[in-house]
């Protein structure tokens, strides 16, 4: 057996050999070098040439690995994920559940538009998020302050601010009259009503 297997050794060594010949005789015009040898190497040298001279093209299903070229390096491209609107990309809101994530994504949407005039326009959300059933409750102003502390938000307006804003609102959400505005036209009025509807927006879709 090990007699058998040296014996076939030299012969596809021979072939091998045989096959280079040829393609150095060819003048390098075959397309494939690789494939041209293999093929060589299992198939009868005569029918090589014939097909040289035919200015065929040699081609196998197997190929040698020694002959094959190396594999051209793979490169990868990344691409960097968006961070949210007006938001720290180095602030770590892995703390934060889904919903908080989408109360603060809502804020900064507003943030990033310019939305949020003054500081008492805070006003406004806790009012919405008061309001609405699937967003977080507030017991009073200084929970809400204390929650958007949480979320990691800055430069907020005091308790006092807040809580008299908040007094000067009555009526149903988005529809809401203003009892400092009394007698000063409605575009600030409609400017805080949309406050809360920009929010209601936002969060809808983070």
């Amino acid at each position: 057996m090990t007699t058998k297997n040296s014996n076939n050794q030299h012969l596809h060594a021979v072939r091998k050999q045989q096959a280079k010949d040829i393609y150095n005789q060819s003048g390098n015009t075959i397309n494939n070098y690789s494939t041209f040898i293999v093929a060589t190497s299992n198939t009868d040298v005569a029918e090589i040439l014939k097909a040289v001279s035919r200015g065929q093209t040699i081609g196998a299903d197997d190929e040698d690995p020694e002959d094959m070229p190396p594999p051209a390096p793979r490169t990868y491209t990344l691409i960097p994920q968006n961070p949210l609107p007006d938001d720290d990309p180095e602030e770590d809101h892995s703390t934060l559940s889904p919903l908080d994530r989408r109360v603060l994504r809502a804020i900064n949407v507003l943030k990033k538009e310019k939305v949020l005039h003054y500081g008492y326009d805070y006003a406004w959300i806790m009012r919405t998020m008061n309001d609405l059933d699937d967003m977080p409750h507030h017991n009073s102003v200084q929970g809400f302050l204390d929650y958007l502390t949480f979320l990691g938000l800055k430069n907020l307006p005091t308790e006092g601010t807040l809580s008299r804003y908040l007094r000067y609102t009555t009526g149903p959400l988005t529809q809401w009259t203003f009892g400092d505005q009394r007698g000063k036209g409605a575009t600030e009025a409609v400017r805080r009503n949309n406050v809360a509807r920009r929010f209601i927006s936002a969060f809808r879709k983070s």
